[in-house]
């Protein structure tokens, strides 16, 4: 989408090109954070 012609279509590609990154970003670092949080209060 970001190679479209369509100015919209490329701002709309960025968007979810930006949101994947961050979700990629969360899923590496701060969700494993929040599990070891959990198992740390247990012991």
């Amino acid at each position: 989408m970001t190679l479209s012609d369509f100015p919209l279509t490329q701002r709309f590609g960025l968007v979810v090109l930006a949101g994947c990154i961050i979700d990629i970003l969360a899923n590496l670092f701060v969700l494993p954070l929040l599990g070891g949080a959990r198992l740390k209060k247990r012991v």
